[in-house]
């Protein structure tokens, strides 16, 4: 980037902040940031596939950050070469349970009995 460049891009951030519309560079840099991922279907892959490599997220954050049904994540996690992690603790199996049977209009509540089990 020229200096040039640089020098004008900060003057247009400054301008903005200086007009309330933000508050800070932070502020502006994550807006920036999410609107770019916004449009960009396959930066929002990138991340959602390093994040998931790393473990930070499970496979239905992955789906929820590329906007994609499970079967498609499993499906880029695949060409990949990104093994799935089956290790789900049984809180977030009883959390995702919950979600599906809600879904499915099995349930209303919180609290769940389902199969005699207490989810």
């Amino acid at each position: 980037m020229s200096y040039r460049t640089e020098s004008l891009t900060r003057k247009k951030l400054e301008i903005l902040k200086e007009m309330g519309i933000y508050k800070d560079e932070e502020e502006f840099i994550e807006e920036a940031i999410n609107s770019l991922l916004a449009v960009r279907k396959d930066l929002r892959i990138e991340i959602a596939c390093e994040l998931y490599k790393r473990s930070e997220i499970s496979l239905g954050k992955a789906c929820e950050i590329v906007n994609v049904d499970i079967e498609e994540m499993k499906e880029i996690l695949k060409k990949r070469n990104i093994r799935r992690n089956e290790n789900a603790s049984s809180k977030e199996m009883n959390e995702m349970t919950k979600e599906v049977l809600k879904i499915m209009g099995v349930c209303q509540e919180s609290s769940v009995n389902f199969l005699g089990i207490s989810l």
